[in-house]
């Protein structure tokens, strides 16, 4: 099991033996970023993105540097619908890539879904001011 084989199994389109070679390197060296960002890319491939996305930002977390994991994670998260993470994803990626043309499309693709904690903030105060008036009309 190394590196050239697990690439090997990804270019030949053997996701799920890619995956188990990752798996294994990951249990004897867990903290190596690279094994956890290959086997995210092969559950992104057979269509797991919870495991994708958790794989993946694994492997972002042990290099906050590895920003081209960052594609296909925001990708997984916008297959979730999770479009906050993605969104912030995307943007961290950009710090370390701001011309890359895929990072830049993906911000354009998720801005209109996109609602920061301000604007979550904003719109809870508004709930709330709306249910405290429904309440003082029932009075």
């Amino acid at each position: 099991m190394n590196e050239a084989e697990i690439h090997q199994l990804i270019g030949e389109r053997k996701f799920p033996e890619a995956a188990d070679r990752c798996r294994q390197w990951i249990a004897s060296t867990p903290v190596l970023p690279m094994p956890h960002a290959l086997l995210g890319w092969c559950l992104f491939n057979q269509g797991d993105f919870a495991g994708a996305a958790s794989s993946l930002h694994r492997a972002k977390c042990l290099d906050p540097h590895l920003w081209r994991v960052a594609i296909p994670l925001a990708q997984s998260y916008i297959q979730l619908q999770k479009f906050n993470e993605a969104y912030e994803t995307v943007e961290d990626a950009l710090r370390e890539q701001p011309n890359d043309r895929t990072l830049r499309a993906l911000r354009t693709q998720l801005e209109p879904h996109y609602h920061g904690r301000k604007e979550r903030w904003e719109l809870n105060q508004r709930v709330e001011t709306r249910v405290r008036m429904a309440g003082e009309e029932d009075d």
